[in-house]
């Protein structure tokens, strides 16, 4: 009888918070537009038709949480966060019992569903706290999501430039290969930059996430689902533990086809019960600090968005539809950076604009068939240049040049990804000129190749927070010609390609107090992506829990303090000196390579765990959550990368057994953990619905 009551109290107490729910209760619809019957679905109106079942879901989400609290509290069974505040870094864990989510700490804005959006979303609800993910594209995956149809409205992918490009330091004349043009509005653009032969450059076992093999291993075939592992019926909005299924690989190649990271990525936010967090089809327009609050937090304003199916590029679901604006109480970023592409100055230059051929930007390319039999200079030669000359030479292109700096010295015959010298492919010189009789000018002193018909830069990629504009962007006041953030801005991210400042641990804002409750996931490159953005979240969510005050008990969701301002801006003063000493720009200012192991450990002490030098202590360390990583990553990594400078096809070879040995090791005793945990989850629900059963029998 006091259940039931207390339930009837939940129930009504539900029914009037309705949608506030999963934010901090404040939602605003700005200047709905009005139904037109010209919009066949606008009779139905479907914003208000999404907004009625996203309430009715939360409502039903929440009140089997709620009630699942209750029936736990009422026999005497609730677990919390305890079982992680006896951990200590490097020590085994005991193994977990059936636990329910304290109530969400946090409510948490992440943008972006790919392979950050993902990580964020399993860290932030394992600490309690409630993430809304907002994706613009239908599905999750991010840039993993292969679009042949889908490409810029301009294939340089930038809008026209200025009449008198400038530079990142303000000097028209000065760091020529940095000129910027103009984005395009982001209805003329894609996100995707995959094109349709592209594999991994990376082995499959280090590129997955800690706690959900990237494995090609079938052992495990006649396993479908792993039943229990937190989260039943009752209660419904709790994390899991353990996933509800392995990874089933369709691509077993240890360098698998984009289209098996997507499986992979889909695979992960179903196995641990993510898409219900999700916002798909919405794009955020606008994020700007909730100044005025008793708190700090941050306004999100998202728009409802659908893909073009003749174009593959995102259009107004309605159009011009106002923007839906709630109030969270923090925010991170995960929108990737492989979508707004950085040209250099040639590119933009005015004899540009005269050369007969095409020019496009990686980002736009798709596939090799369109230049069989043409001549294309390539410029760039890291991996996706390289990829993009090996694919158009083996598709039966006249001639491809591959530009690169230092690349010049005879324009002869280069090797190819099967070690054998390729006619077709010659690496030159940067480029430096494109003439209006076709002829592409090098800076090698040698001949100019004569009759281009295509010219493609892969050159990276600019970092992109157009939502952010606002925040950190303002326009200049009345009369005022400078840029309002030239001076004391807080954050930038324009004026210089490849850097985003100041931010400490490539994350968080060092100045304006913005720190932990803004945070940015994925910038640095070079790395291990999947791995190191989980880690990066755990990180997030595990400050955002102490900002909340919650679990003032335990070590482990109480990490030490991010430092002071002074302490942050000193530290990025003696990381850009460094930099400046060995030579490098400030656009690999994100890029850690080697130095990514010694960063991942850093991201793991500041979190109160350490890394692990063997498979069978990470997977002892666990608890339910994603292992700490062991040292054959570091390993296999720097085999991969030995395997690539061997030359020849190094994705289709592989001669480090060891390290794939440790790694099938570790994913074997991660699955037997994981049906241990679930057996255990399973058998504790089937004791706890008994004792609710006899608990109503006697009432």
């Amino acid at each position: 009888m006091i259940l039931s009551t207390m339930c009837d109290c939940v129930v009504e107490r539900e029914e009037a918070k309705g949608e506030g729910a999963f934010s901090s209760g404040e939602k605003h619809h700005h200047h709905q537009q009005p139904a037109t019957l010209q919009d066949p679905l606008s009779f139905s109106c479907p914003r208000l038709t999404h907004s009625l079942n996203r309430s009715k879901e939360n409502f039903n989400h929440t009140t089997k949480r709620m009630l699942a609290r209750l029936r736990v509290a009422l026999s005497g069974s609730r677990g919390s966060g305890a079982n992680r505040a006896g951990r200590t870094a490097g020590a085994a864990a005991t193994a977990p019992t059936a636990t329910t989510t304290p109530a969400p700490r946090l409510s948490v804005a992440v943008v972006g569903a790919g392979a950050g959006g993902l990580a964020a979303a399993r860290e932030l609800l394992k600490e309690g706290h409630a993430p809304v993910v907002f994706e613009q594209m239908p599905s999750v995956g991010g840039v993993w999501i292969f679009d042949e149809k889908a490409v810029d409205a301009r294939p340089l992918g930038v809008g026209e430039p200025a009449t008198q490009a400038t530079t990142s330091s303000g000097d028209p004349a000065a760091n020529a290969t940095e000129r910027q043009a103009p984005p395009l509005p982001w209805t003329d653009t894609v996100h995707g930059s995959m094109y349709c032969d592209l594999r991994t450059n990376l082995p499959r076992e280090v590129m997955g996430y800690l706690d959900y093999p990237f494995s090609a291993d079938q052992e495990d075939e006649e396993e479908e689902e792993l039943e229990g592992g937190g989260n039943d019926d009752d209660a419904s909005l709790s994390p899991r533990l353990t996933p509800k299924f392995p990874y089933r690989a369709e691509d077993p190649r240890r360098y698998p086809g984009h289209a098996e990271v997507l499986r992979y990525l889909e695979a992960y936010a179903d196995a641990f019960d993510l898409t219900r967090h999700f916002r798909l089809g919405r794009r955020v327009v606008r994020a700007t600090p909730a100044a005025g609050n008793s708190s700090p937090g941050w306004r999100v304003s998202s728009v409802a968005v659908s893909r073009d199916p003749s174009t593959g590029r995102l259009r107004w679901r309605q159009e011009q539809e106002e923007a839906e604006e709630e109030l969270f109480d923090a925010l991170v970023v995960a929108n990737g950076h492989y979508a707004l592409p950085n040209l250099p100055a040639v590119a933009v230059s005015p004899s540009a604009r005269l050369f007969p051929g095409q020019q496009l930007h990686s980002h736009n390319y798709r596939s090799p068939a369109p230049y069989a039999g043409r001549r294309v200079v390539v410029v760039g030669a890291s991996n996706s240049g390289l990829d993009v000359a090996e694919e158009i030479a083996a598709a039966g292109a006249e001639l491809v040049v591959v530009s690169s700096r230092g690349g010049g010295g005879g324009g002869g015959a280069a090797a190819a990804a099967d070690g054998k010298q390729q006619p077709r492919l010659e690496r030159r010189g940067m480029l430096s000129a494109l003439r209006a009789d076709g002829s592409c000018a090098f800076d090698d002193g040698l001949p100019a190749v004569e009759r281009v018909d295509a010219v493609i830069y892969a050159t990276g990629y600019r970092y992109s927070f157009d939502f952010l504009d606002e925040a950190f962007y303002p326009p200049p006041a009345a009369g005022d010609t400078a840029n309002a953030n030239a001076d004391g801005a807080l954050l930038r991210w324009r004026e210089e390609a490849g850097r985003v400042a100041p931010l400490f641990l490539h994350m968080f804002p060092a100045t304006g107090g913005l720190a932990p409750r803004l945070s940015f996931l994925g910038l640095p490159w070079k790395v291990v992506p999947f791995p190191l953005m989980q880690l990066q979240a755990r990180l997030v969510a595990k400050l955002l829990t102490a900002e909340a005050g919650a679990g003032a008990g335990d070590a482990v969701a109480n990490p030490p303090p991010l430092p002071s301002e002074a302490e942050m801006l000193a530290a990025l003063a003696e990381e850009d000196a460094r930099r400046a000493a060995a030579g490098a720009s400030l656009r690999h200012t994100h890029v850690l390579d080697g130095d990514q192991w010694a960063y991942n450990a850093e991201l793991l002490r500041r979190c109160g765990e350490a890394a692990s030098s063997s498979a069978a202590a990470a997977v002892a360390a666990i608890e339910g959550e994603a292992p700490v990583p062991s040292s054959w990553r570091e390993r296999m990594y720097g085999s991969a990368r030995d395997n690539k400078r061997a030359g020849g096809n190094y994705r289709d070879r592989w001669e480090d057994e060891v390290t794939a040995a440790e790694a099938a090791e570790e994913f074997r005793a991660l699955r037997r953990r994981w049906r241990e945990e679930a057996a255990a989850a399973a058998a504790a629900a089937k004791g706890q619905r008994r004792r609710e059963t006899a608990s109503a029998a006697a009432s």
